[in-house]
């Protein structure tokens, strides 16, 4: 299978986009379960915050590697003038980006900050 020069173009662009909705998604989750936490801190509310944010990490994870092997192929396929893509070991290094220092610092701190929030909700701190 090739792909044409302006279809992973279009892809990249799909990723980039959805990438950046995500964030925008998680970074508005956090300002309203802060809010939430803020009058009425319970376990169940802090254990339900997290496991939205590590899903709003992996998607973000995920799209961005998968924009990365798109870019992989993009560059292939630029190189060798259209070469079949499948010849290349082309794996998403999920895990790699998402401790990426673009995607790491983004989530730990929303999730750290949900816990801070928590703790002082409860007169912890």
């Amino acid at each position: 299978m090739q792909l044409k020069p302006e279809l992973t173009q279009q892809i990249i662009q799909r990723f980039t986009v959805q990438s950046f909705a995500i964030k925008g998604f998680a970074v508005t989750f956090v300002g309203f379960i802060s809010n939430a936490i803020k009058d009425n801190s319970n376990i169940i509310l802090l254990l339900v915050a997290c496991v939205t944010i590590l899903v709003f990490w992996y998607l973000d994870s995920f799209y961005l590697s998968m924009e990365r092997i798109y870019r992989k192929i993009e560059d292939i396929y630029t190189d060798d003038k259209g070469l079949n893509y499948k010849k290349y070991n082309l794996k998403p290094a999920l895990f790699k980006v998402a401790f990426s220092k673009t995607i790491f610092p983004l989530y730990f701190t929303q999730i750290l900050f949900i816990f801070v929030l928590h703790l002082t909700a409860t007169s912890v701190i």
